[in-house]
């Protein structure tokens, strides 16, 4: 698939199984259905910033760029809740995860993941 992908203040995103050269871009938006960013091979970036909603998921991806992962303020009353889950995903550059939390507690489960340069913020080891 060519092109980008790009949502703003959408109340669901499910990305499952794509092939895409250019970017995905999600700002904004949330609600009680889990996001899911999953199984996608994504050449240039990917951006998720900005959701206020359950549960958050960028996992198993291959992306050729960056991946930015800010200002994510969940609300998952659960007790066991990990949060924004960033995981076992391959990054070409960039990893930079931060202001991700969980009903004010600062709350990420990154794990697994390859970046070839550098991992910033709450998702370093």
């Amino acid at each position: 698939m060519g092109g980008h992908i790009t949502a703003n203040n959408a109340a669901t995103v499910l990305i499952n199984g794509v092939s895409i050269n250019g970017h995905i871009s999600l700002q904004g938006g949330g609600g009680v259905i889990p996001w899911s960013v999953k199984n996608n091979d994504v050449r240039g970036n990917v951006t998720v910033t900005g959701q206020a909603g359950e549960w958050v998921g960028v996992l198993f991806n291959h992306i050729g760029g960056h991946l930015t992962v800010t200002n994510i303020a969940l609300s998952d009353p659960h007790p066991d809740a990990g949060g924004v889950y960033i995981v076992r995903n391959e990054v070409g550059k960039n990893l930079t995860c931060t202001g991700l939390t969980n009903l004010g507690t600062p709350a990420v489960a990154a794990y697994g993941n390859q970046v070839a340069r550098k991992t910033f913020g709450q998702c370093v080891a």
